[in-house]
């Protein structure tokens, strides 16, 4: 994948909440934001 892409989904990825980080040479960490709980983990989820 080109550098410019794989920059630019990052970049999506970081405003969805989705990645993080500290500064821009500190490693990515995986975040689950509140509002994808229920779709990263369905099984896991009470049934309402």
């Amino acid at each position: 994948m080109p550098e410019r892409t794989a920059r630019r989904l990052i970049n999506q990825l970081k405003d969805e909440g989705l990645l993080r980080d500290t500064n821009n040479k500190s490693p990515l960490r995986w975040e689950v934001p509140e509002h994808t709980e229920l779709w990263c983990f369905s099984d896991l989820a009470p049934l309402a």
